[in-house]
């Protein structure tokens, strides 16, 4: 069912959900790569190809709505601005989530997220239509 392999950068601020969510996605296979903040996400993409970001909504510095909003504006490269962006978050609210589409998301997924969640978000993105 979950035979697609993708390069996945997590932005998470939180050391525990970052090693949670690295070790479930590379136990199926994905590649991952790490960031505490929206900054270091937009360094990330500059410098690395990714097919999926995972963003954590709630993170210091560049909070994930304004790493979005970046990415879309392009700050990250043409590719970035057209790859798949999951908005993580703790806030469940119908206005919360209209926020987060609204900044550019295409997926919101509430937290906590098992692996086969996780594993079914990569799926329905479509992040193996970025892969070259």
């Amino acid at each position: 069912m979950y035979g697609l392999r993708v390069r996945i950068l997590i932005a998470e601020d939180e050391r525990i959900n970052q090693l949670y969510m690295s070790h479930l996605l590379t136990a199926a296979g994905h590649e991952v790569g790490l960031a505490g903040d929206g900054r270091r996400v937009l360094e990330l993409l500059r410098e690395q190809s990714y097919d999926l970001v995972l963003m954590d909504m709630q993170m210091p510095e560049m909070d994930g709505m304004e790493a979005t909003r970046r990415i879309r504006a392009g700050e990250a490269g043409t590719d970035a601005a057209r790859m798949p962006l999951v908005a993580l978050t703790a806030y469940a609210t119908a206005e919360d989530h209209a926020q987060y589409r609204d900044a550019g998301v295409n997926r919101v997924a509430t937290k906590p997220l098992s692996q086969e969640m996780l594993l079914r978000l990569i799926e329905e993105t479509g992040a193996q239509e970025n892969r070259p």
